[in-house]
């Protein structure tokens, strides 16, 4: 992390793009969402602001439809429960 807290390297999502694919989700769409870009997150040491990465991971999951936005809970284990 850097000396300012409120920036991470991008490569805290290093397999974001694969992870998202394999899900049948649209990556480039989630980043400018969040106010990314792909071109900014391919290279690991861009310093990105955590709120930013925190948006993309609240997008991909209500995409991807694996939390429930209401309650924040993983759809998944919703399912198994009904």
């Amino acid at each position: 992390m850097s000396r300012d807290l409120g920036l991470v390297r991008s490569a805290v999502l290093a397999d974001f793009d694969n992870l998202v694919r394999e899900l049948g989700g649209d990556p480039r769409s989630m980043y400018r969402s969040a106010g990314l870009t792909a071109t900014l997150m391919s290279n690991p040491y861009h310093m990105v602001p955590c709120a930013n990465v925190s948006t993309l991971l609240e997008v991909a999951a209500r995409t991807l439809e694996l939390i429930d936005a209401a309650g924040g809970k993983d759809v998944r284990t919703l399912r198994k429960e009904q």
